[in-house]
């Protein structure tokens, strides 16, 4: 019996550790996406689909000014210089926003949605007019999960 419950008890422990993950997400751009200028990079690590699908670039600045517990993690990226964010125990679906000056408009696919993410690496290339995601270091497709 005192087997049994030990078997067991490994067996959750087991199971709740393989659900979270450390995921990479790499973001690499030439000197001249934005124009130059330095961007953000936000990250809500518990995202859920309808709240992104009803989020604007606007809404999105107003959100962040005005929440005082902060839902997203916020990068500084350089154009030309590549940047490395470890998400430690990453825990079900996220998003990735870039706050682009012209997000929005000119590059209409400025916000990404991971639905449970398989991976554990993520890379996002940024050129002036779309942004790609490569799930391999290897590959490189665009990806359709854009909104």
């Amino acid at each position: 019996m005192i087997f049994k419950k030990k078997c067991l008890l490994l067996l959750i422990i087991i199971l709740l550790c393989s659900c979270a993950k450390d995921v990479t997400v790499e973001i690499a751009t030439n000197k001249k996406v934005n124009k130059g200028a330095p961007f953000f990079v936000l990250i809500n690590k518990n995202d859920n689909i309808v709240d992104f699908k009803k989020i604007t670039p606007d809404k999105l600045q107003n959100q962040i000014l005005e929440d005082t517990t902060p839902l997203y993690l916020s990068y500084l990226v350089i154009p030309g210089v590549k940047k490395d964010i470890t998400l430690k125990d990453q825990r079900g679906d996220f998003s990735v926003f870039f706050m682009l000056q012209d997000a929005g408009t000119k590059v209409n696919n400025w916000n990404f949605y991971i639905k449970e993410p398989s991976q554990k690496f993520y890379k996002f290339t940024l050129d002036n007019n779309k942004i790609t995601l490569n799930k391999q270091k290897e590959e490189s497709y665009v990806e359709d999960m854009f909104f």
